[in-house]
């Protein structure tokens, strides 16, 4: 026998078994994977979401007052710096 092809001299190496495809997905077509559950941004001060918030709501980086909505970080950011630092809000 060759060394070198990944066997060793007197060994056999046994053929790979595929495994039941049943054990291998829950019984809908593997094709599709289950939607992501949606995660609920929560306030970096009080550890609320953004409805039940009761904080001074204001952009944290011009601390503007308008149209500012919570990210993912936990911070509120106003419209035109969610889009200039690609943030996005919940929707």
């Amino acid at each position: 026998m060759r060394m070198g092809d990944g066997q060793h001299a007197g060994s056999a190496i046994a053929p790979i078994e595929r495994l039941p495809r049943h054990t291998l997905s829950s019984g809908r077509d593997s094709r599709y994977s289950a939607p992501m559950p949606e995660t609920r941004y929560l306030c970096t001060q009080c550890d609320r979401e953004e409805d039940k918030c009761l904080c001074d709501k204001y952009c944290n980086l011009c601390q503007s007052q308008y149209n500012v909505r919570l990210c993912s970080d936990g911070l509120y950011y106003c419209g035109d710096c969610r889009e200039a630092c690609d943030l996005r809000a919940q929707n």
